[in-house]
């Protein structure tokens, strides 16, 4: 399962510590998103990582 490069590019990035699917995609270039979601998916199959849903409260601006 660890012979595909993005899994394996994935895994590396994600050494370091949590991060968002947008910040992961921008360290990962090259990798389209249908392919980093494929690999999360994957990853996450396997028990090597974990999906956490944030919920974002977007806060009305009013300067």
């Amino acid at each position: 399962m660890l012979a595909s490069k993005w899994v394996n590019m994935v895994v590396c990035a994600l050494r370091r510590g949590r991060l968002r699917n947008g910040e992961l995609a921008r360290k990962l270039e090259g990798i389209s998103p249908k392919m980093l979601m494929r690999t999360l998916r994957l990853l996450e199959r396997d028990g090597l990582v974990r999906r956490e849903i944030f919920r974002v409260f977007r806060g009305s601006n009013t300067n």
